[in-house]
């Protein structure tokens, strides 16, 4: 690439790409990599001669951009105007950091360690699908890192909490499926790829009996977040994989921005595929290879995926840009266990279609 570099360019177009980047499950390496590839291609793309790709100023601009944004802030900033795209996560995470202010820093009395793992638990919850380290939810709660780790082991001993290890950075923890946080929960153990009938019906008994938490036209939990609704809207009826969340931790769930709704033909043609998902997890899990399973429209897609280590069932709207089918804001990412429910729970969303029919 020849041509004089401008820094201001280069650091105005390193602002703009850090802002499509998803902060939130990437690490500092991933960051940094993702933003010159990025950059690269658009320099490439658009002929942009005084993109420097390599200059240290990129670094020292992703340096200053994630020393000043915090999760809530940089959420906002992906977000649109009106922050309709922050939706569910930012309100979760206010949540928790209004719970955390109302904690005194200079209290004597450390919480006991079933009150520590209730605080540990409820956050795990209030971060959702997202999860995070135990860096990061120390210091929601203002505790110390090591304390918050033996909760965390301790409470995935119980089967409270599972982790995904990484190759970069520190394990990221989530709530376990089937588990709503609190301290007596036994959590739904899903189907596997060995599932047997005994298992099967299990998980659908699981996934489809009433629940006390369910939300408006429930009809599958495929997590103690993710929820298929079906309803009538004027005169379409939808399939809605939504993502869930509570104000402050605690009481009734309410709908967030993460999600994604299908029409009848585009929930049948995903039940007419239905059966391949379990083999394209087991493909994904073994190759790392993304598996397409269907297409419900042109631009809207069903696929197993593999995102640092984790298998996840994406059901996803696309876009085209320069030539590139990109995915957008709208869908779902599922767990191998939230994607095992949706497949032994599929009969009863046709049930509840047939209903409204």
């Amino acid at each position: 690439m020849g041509g004089t570099f401008d820094e201001a360019r280069t650091r105005a177009v390193a602002r703009e790409l850090l802002l499509e980047v998803d902060l939130e499950r990437a690490t500092e390496r991933a960051v940094r990599d993702e933003v010159r590839e990025r950059l690269r291609a658009r320099a490439s793309e658009a002929g942009e001669t005084t993109l420097d790709v390599d200059a240290n100023v990129i670094s020292d601009e992703i340096d200053q951009f994630l020393s000043q944004s915090t999760p809530v802030k940089r959420a906002r900033e992906r977000g649109d105007d009106d922050g309709d795209d922050v939706g569910g996560y930012v309100a979760a995470v206010e949540a928790v950091e209004a719970k955390r202010a109302k904690m005194t820093e200079d209290d004597a009395t450390p919480p006991s360690p079933a009150v520590a793992e209730s605080r540990v638990l409820a956050a795990l919850r209030a971060l959702g699908e997202d999860g995070g380290c135990a860096k990061t939810i120390a210091e929601f709660l203002k505790r110390d890192k090591g304390a918050v780790n033996k909760i965390l082991y301790a409470a995935k001993g119980r089967g409270l909490a599972r982790c995904a290890e990484s190759e970069r950075g520190a394990p990221r923890w989530f709530i376990a499926d089937g588990c709503d946080g609190g301290e007596s929960t036994v959590p739904a153990r899903a189907a596997t790829s060995s599932m047997t009938p005994q298992t099967s019906a299990k998980t659908n008994e699981l996934a489809t009996s009433p629940r006390s938490d369910a939300v408006e036209n429930e009809v599958v939990a495929l997590s103690a977040t993710k929820r298929v609704t079906v309803r009538k809207w004027n005169n379409a009826t939808l399939v809605d994989f939504r993502e869930y969340y509570q104000k402050g931790g605690e009481g009734p769930y309410f709908p967030g921005k993460k999600g994604i709704s299908l029409s009848l033909p585009q929930w049948k043609v995903l039940r007419e595929n239905i059966d391949k998902i379990e083999p394209a997890i087991e493909t994904c899990d073994g190759s790392g290879a993304e598996v397409l399973v269907c297409e419900m429209s042109k631009m809207r897609r069903c696929s197993v995926s593999k995102y640092k280590g984790a298998v996840l069932l994406n059901i996803r709207e696309y876009y085209e840009k320069n030539g590139q089918i990109l995915p957008g804001f709208k869908g779902t990412a599922l767990s191998k266990d939230a994607a095992m429910r949706l497949v032994v729970t599929a009969a009863k969303i046709d049930e509840r279609l047939a209903s409204l029919v």
